[in-house]
């Protein structure tokens, strides 16, 4: 069986400058012979009685409601959604709104695909518990044109692909309005399910052809995918689980049919002839921007006669030139290069910036053309080349007509009067300036998809190159109009966004909160100076944001739009106004997952996303100094909070500040913490509300929470000190009799305490109420003094002519006060008595009583001092 070359894909060439173009010629078509070896996938799903060699079965669809299904699988044998392969030779012949195409449903899932002139869908819909996934590609099929679509298909992940004429289609990442501006919105069934799985085409709105249906029940290889048509290369795959046959069950205006090879597979490329043509280079502009090329001399030379034929010698150039042929310039300099080009007598070689007259592009079937700049409501939105009379034509799918008028163009719609016009242009191809008598409307007619910008000659480039400061259009029209927001007339800055569909006052205001420095902090300077990052976050339905980008921050002017008022006070809400410096202000807006639209409205192909679903973004840089009111009950130990506030003060009663991170922490940047006299030990943010006059203003609270360093107070204050005291204890181990060294170092002791407790206060902050400091110096001078007075009683006793009962009995010598006779027991070995005392029993009991005092006070004392040192650092420890 014969084998015919289909089209291949499109060829993708870059656009210049916009030119005329007239169709008036189809290329014949040239066989190729084929391997019998392998057989072709049409073969393969045609039973040997059905149909002649070399042709293939399939339906015609519509108009009305049509149907042609399988008949289901056993159940038993799909029990869930396997990987799937779709393929079809499919002929649209009237274009509408997308309609079902092919429907595969399964016991839990359905698979459906539908088509129009926008491209394919893919919709997977499941049993209700997720939502279908949806798959969109850019696939044209014009009008009357048969084209090879294969979709496949994998359940987990959900993933899809599409391959047209053996070549692959990338998804779109654009959702799409349909002629009448509004989004294409699908809906996708639930999941249906016979029992098994069945295979139906049609069942919509459509009027087309489908033939060679077949499927897979497994995800075919790349290079065994481009090639199941059977049109270019034998197949080389198995048969596939399911094809269209004689057996399959029509409904409706389904009528069961068989298509010749030949045809399913004819859709060569067009012969489109420009005049005038220009250069070489700019024919190849002209070409590309028709989405074709310039042919070779071996395609343009059969037909090239035929093609010319109409229009006398009015084509034929300087020295007999007809056309530019495809091929690589030579020479040296741009003067001096010659092009190839093609005569009557055949090829030729001619300066390439020669202007011919006329010159032929090769456009495929498939080109599809879109009209961007008006709302639809007068004409078509899509356009196909069609040749009528000898002259090029664009026809819309709704009958809009784009077609030459002298030396111009002219957009007519069948509906209706209305008429646009296009003077003194070559092409309409481009972006250009069209009038309806005084009034002018900028158009675009490109053959761009989603994902591209059209240049104002044509020239197509990546969406993502629009606006990012680097030229890439040869008419630099990328870097023209950047604005990033869109606002509808009357739109006032001042007021406040609405609230969006489903809000009620008062709205969230999201904030969040970066420190990147504080200066250091004194208690005596009792401020604390920092440098400050504040984003606010809220969306605004009244606006639009054009050519999002993905993974950078789409800067444009706060004055464009509404931006919260935010003013910083002391404390926390309550204090005073405080003088900032806003060194670093801008507004911005992420492109998130949320779905972008392109509005055929928009001349400049713009990506739009709505401000209600895109957040506008504002960052300011602050410098403040706020006072902190410390409390210093528990200095050194003690632990401090400074707050500053930043209210709201444009929308009373209307927002409310909102966190954008759950928790009340604040990241802090600088890793230096020690902040001389502190250490910034947390940061945190919290919300409120500050009733001021009739107006609740919101407000969010940022606190620094401070530990103060009491390490120099402990090595500068309580050490010395606490030695000072042992000093002043040691005493109670000297020589009872020996009081001139003991009450000498007692006071001596006393006064260094009392000078060291005057240079701390005069080194720290004065308050007028005790500090812990303060009462630790005021306990250890009173221990001091108590060792003072202890070391004078212990004299006293001593010295004392008698000893009163009661002193004896208070450190427990009531025996040697009543049994004098024993009393040698606290005397003196050799009967001796100290310098001063009484010899006998009387001198004895006195140094009794004396030592007896001195143990009991020295013991006495340590235990105090140490009870306090021990509750004293509870309490230290608790402040800390």
């Amino acid at each position: 069986m014969p084998r015919l070359r289909g089209p291949g894909a499109p060829p993708r060439v870059t656009v210049a400058v916009a030119v005329v173009v007239v169709v008036m010629a189809v290329v014949v078509q040239g066989a190729a012979g084929q391997d019998a070896t392998f057989p072709s996938l049409t073969d393969a799903m045609l039973p040997p009685d059905e149909g002649p060699e070399g042709s293939v079965a399939g339906v015609s669809l519509g108009p009305g409601h049509s149907l042609l299904c399988s008949p289901p699988l056993d159940p038993l044998e799909v029990t869930q959604q396997p990987p799937t392969t779709l393929c079809a030779f499919v002929r649209v012949n009237v274009t509408r709104q997308a309609a079902r195409l092919l429907t595969l449903t399964f016991p839990t899932s359905t698979l459906t695909v539908e088509i129009d002139h926008l491209g394919v869908w893919l919709g997977v819909a499941g049993d209700g518990a997720a939502p279908p996934a949806v798959f969109f590609f850019e696939a044209r099929f014009p009008p009357g044109v048969w084209r090879h679509l294969c979709l496949q298909h994998r359940p987990a992940p959900p993933q899809a692909k599409c391959v047209v004429d053996g070549a692959r289609e990338p998804p779109s990442t654009m959702s799409v309005e349909d002629d009448q501006g509004a989004l294409a919105s699908r809906r996708w069934s639930d999941a249906g399910g016979n029992g098994g799985g069945q295979l139906c085409v049609g069942g919509g709105e459509v009027e087309a052809d489908v033939a060679g249906v077949a499927l897979w029940f497994q995800l075919l290889q790349e290079d065994v995918l481009a090639g199941t048509s059977g049109c270019e290369t034998p197949w080389r795959g198995g048969a596939p689980r399911m094809s269209l046959g004689s057996w399959w069950l029509p409904k409706g205006g389904a009528a069961p049919a068989t298509f010749p090879l030949r045809q399913v597979c004819g859709a060569a490329p067009r012969l489109v002839l420009v005049r005038p043509a220009g250069t070489f280079r700019g024919h190849g502009v002209v070409c590309a921007a028709l989405g074709g090329a310039v042919p070779s001399a071996a395609v343009l030379a059969p037909a090239l006669a035929t093609t010319l034929a109409s229009h006398n010698e009015s084509c034929r150039g300087p020295a007999g030139l007809l056309s530019w042929v495809g091929g690589s310039p030579v020479g040296g300099t741009a003067a001096e290069e010659t092009c190839p080009a093609l005569t009557a007598g055949g090829a030729a070689q001619a300066a390439c910036v020669r202007q011919l007259p006329c010159s032929v592009c090769t456009v495929p079937h498939a080109a599809l053309y879109r009209l961007y700049g008006h709302d639809g409501s007068l004409f078509d939105h899509t356009f196909f080349l069609q040749a009528e009379g000898g002259r090029l034509a664009f026809r819309g799918a709704g009958g809009s007509r784009l077609e030459r008028d002298g030396d111009g163009w002219r957009l007519v719609s069948e509906l209706h009067g209305r008429r646009w016009t296009l003077a003194d242009a070559p092409v309409p191809v481009g972006r250009r300036l069209w009038t309806e008598g005084a009034a002018q409307t900028v158009l675009a007619l490109t053959v761009c998809r989603s994902g591209q910008f059209c240049c104002s000659d044509g020239q197509c480039v990546a969406q993502t190159a629009r606006c990012d400061d680097i030229v890439h259009c040869r008419d630099r029209s990328d870097e023209a109009d950047c604005s990033v927001v869109v606002r509808p007339q009357g739109y006032d800055p001042y007021y406040p966004p609405p609230p969006r569909p489903g809000e009620e006052p008062p709205l969230d205001l999201l904030y969040h909160v970066d420190v990147y420095s504080l200066d250091d902090i004194t208690t005596e300077g009792g401020s604390a100076t920092m440098n400050v990052g504040m984003t606010l976050m809220w969306h605004d339905p009244r606006i639009k944001f054009l050519n999002l980008k993905s993974g950078v921050k789409n800067y444009f002017p706060c004055n464009l739009v509404w931006t919260p008022s935010v003013r910083a006070v002391s404390g926390h809400g309550e204090g005073t106004v405080l003088q900032t410096d806003d060194y670093e202000k801008f507004c911005f807006a992420h492109a998130n997952d949320e779905k972008e639209q392109r509005p055929l409205s928009d001349a400049f192909m713009s990506h739009q996303a709505d401000g209600a679903t895109h957040a506008i973004q504002n960052y300011v840089g602050v410098l403040a100094s706020t006072p902190c009111h410390f409390q210093l009950e528990r200095y050194p130990f003690d632990t401090q909070k400074c707050n500053i506030s930043f209210m709201l003060m444009n929308a009373p009663w209307t927002r409310v500040f909102r966190k954008t991170t759950p928790g009340a922490s604040v990241e802090y940047f600088d890793t230096r913490r020690v902040l001389l006299e502190y250490e910034l030990h947390a940061l945190t943010t919290e919300v409120s509300a500050f009733l001021q006059g009739t107006d609740n203003n919101t407000y969010f609270a940022l606190t620094f929470h401070l530990q103060r360093l009491y390490g120099y107070h402990v090595t500068n204050s309580y050490f010395p000190s606490l030695l000072m005291f042992f000093i002043s204890w040691a005493t109670f181990f000297f020589q009872v009799d020996d009081f001139t060294n003991r009450i000498m170092i007692a006071l001596t002791a006393q006064l260094v305490l009392a000078a060291l407790f005057t240079s701390t206060t005069q080194s720290s902050v004065r308050t007028p109420y005790l500090k812990l400091i303060d009462v630790w110096y005021a306990a250890v001078i009173t221990f001091c003094f108590v060792i003072v007075i202890s070391q004078t009683v212990i004299n006293v006793v001593l010295h004392a002519s008698s000893v009163p009962r009661a002193a004896l009995l208070l450190v427990g010598l009531r025996g040697a006060a009543l049994q004098k006779g024993k009393v040698a027991i606290f005397s003196f070995a050799r009967n001796r008595s100290p310098k001063g005392l009484p010899r006998g029993p009387e001198g004895g009991l006195q140094m009794a009583a004396a030592q007896r005092y001195n143990r009991v006070l020295r013991v006495a004392v340590m235990v105090v001092a140490v009870l306090f040192v021990g509750s004293y650092s509870l309490m230290a420890l608790g402040a800390i």
